[in-house]
């Protein structure tokens, strides 16, 4: 079977920084009670502007850590249903966000 699409080149390269960033912050909110862009970047080690293309202020930034640390990633959940049907691979799919649209009604 072929690879996902998500497997290849840039988008596989944006999904890595995106969770990488996301890695920077979970990391900080560990030790840290404010977080600056800053911090993120050094931790990172990436360019404050490369976090940009991804998020647009720290607030945003910080609740999708937040909840990054309750999910599945979506390469992890695509791989989870390689070899599948494609009708039984969109179902289950659907019904994890589903679930987790139910746990967090309230965020």
């Amino acid at each position: 079977m072929s690879k996902l699409p998500l497997d290849k080149g840039r988008v596989s390269q944006k999904l890595q920084t995106r969770q990488q960033i996301l890695n920077a912050v979970k990391s900080l909110m560990k030790t840290k009670r404010k977080i600056s862009l800053e911090d993120v970047a050094q931790k990172a080690k990436i360019s404050r502007a490369t976090i940009y293309r991804y998020f647009s202020n720290v607030e945003l930034l910080v609740t999708e850590a937040s909840l990054d640390i309750h999910h599945i990633a979506p390469i992890e959940l695509a791989e989870s249903t390689r070899g599948k049907d494609l009708v039984d691979s969109i179902k289950q799919i659907q019904s994890y966000y589903n679930n987790l649209a139910h746990q967090h009604e309230n965020a």
